[in-house]
């Protein structure tokens, strides 16, 4: 099982990713070092005479972040995937099929749901994983695709109340304080949505009407950080495995693993820095809206207006629309069904001129 063998791997792994960035000194002063964050604290003393230098002390302080987010990766993983899952094995038996596997119930919940809650406090990174799983069907079975929906826009939301602090303070200097008030007021106490990086509010914009607002997660950059470096560090080691030596094919990589691992850690964490970025996402739904809004082209597409001088690193407002998933409208619907294909068709025709006249392609 893949989610196992990559917990036993993390396990192996993370006294490797410590190691690797210190190789003279013992482990255990390492992290004494990196935890009490020791640096030079004599006055006018300079670097070279001082027990260990910044650029040691930060080293050791990413290593040791890095450790510890390795612990708490296994910790969840043995906890919540492994052990349960290889107990419903022990109990129930191998399944006939891997799709009755996942919906087999287990305790609470069944094995496929398990997976999601998993992978939910696993963070950011993991979760941008399963979401793209979570719509293919055809490659995993559908009852773990059904299970990992929840991770696309239905996750347990943080606190309200942290919010609307977040809010505040992002607005605080762009809004009048009455308007403002009544603003955070009008938010509510559930939200639209929530997803790995943010969580979506509907509320009402004095002089403007209802719009959607989107708060970034507290800490959440550092947390991706944290995984980036853990990844990045795996991911060296990985390439650094040496082959067996054959005589038959001498002019074949020196190396066990051919692919460029590191690139395609820092292709995938380059992704999700970006949608860590909300003055990025504003440009770029602008720019969308500029080229495929109903008001700019052909194509029967609504953009929301983005509220810009309200968007900021940690919240974005854009004007709020009413929709239903295609999901979600009633198969068993004539209207609803044909009114989907029509929304299909036009969703065919977007992305075609996205291809072959912008050049912008919509993530979906």
């Amino acid at each position: 099982m893949s989610f196992a063998i990559t917990s036993i791997a993390i396990l192996l792994l993370s006294s490797v990713l410590v190691s690797n960035s210190f190789t003279t000194r013992p482990l255990s002063l390492e992290l004494l070092r990196s935890k009490e964050l020791i640096s030079s604290t004599t006055v006018g003393s300079d670097n070279t005479n001082s027990l260990f230098t910044e650029r040691e002390t930060q080293e050791a302080n990413v290593s040791y972040t890095s450790l510890l987010r390795a612990i708490e990766i296994s910790n969840i993983m043995g906890s919540q995937i492994v052990n349960p899952l290889l107990l419903s094995l022990l109990k129930e038996g191998l399944p006939e099929s891997w799709d009755v596997f996942w919906s087999r119930e287990n305790g609470d919940f069944t094995n496929a749901e398990r997976i999601a809650l998993a992978v939910e406090d696993l963070g950011p990174t993991y979760v941008k994983f399963c979401q793209a799983l979570a719509s293919r069907p055809d490659v995993i079975p559908k009852s773990l695709a059904s299970a990992l929906e929840i991770l696309q826009d239905d996750m347990q939301p943080f606190d309200n109340e942290t919010a609307k602090q977040i809010i505040n303070d992002e607005l605080k200097d762009k809004m009048k304080s009455e308007d403002l008030e009544y603003f955070l007021a009008s938010l509510g106490s559930e939200t639209v949505g929530a997803a790995s990086i943010g969580q979506v509010y509907k509320g009402f914009l004095p002089g403007y009407g209802d719009v959607a607002i989107k708060v970034k997660r507290r800490g959440i950059r550092e947390l991706v950080e944290s995984d980036a470096k853990l990844l990045r560090s795996i991911a060296t080691w990985l390439e650094s495995i040496p082959r067996l030596p054959s005589a038959q094919d001498r002019q074949r990589s020196n190396r066990l693993i051919a692919t460029e691992l590191v690139n395609a850690v820092e292709e995938f964490f380059s992704r999700i820095f970006e949608e860590l970025d909300y003055r990025n996402e504003a440009a770029n739904c602008k720019e969308f809206g500029s080229l495929y809004s109903t008001k700019a082209s052909d194509v029967s597409v609504i953009v929301p207006e983005i509220i810009d001088n309200l968007c900021t690193d940690n919240v974005l407002v854009m004007e709020w629309l009413e929709g239903t998933k295609l999901t979600a409208v009633d198969s068993s619907d004539q209207c609803s069904v044909d009114e989907n294909l029509s929304v299909i068709s036009i969703g065919i025709e977007c992305t075609i001129s996205q291809l072959l006249e912008t050049g912008r392609l919509h993530g979906m």
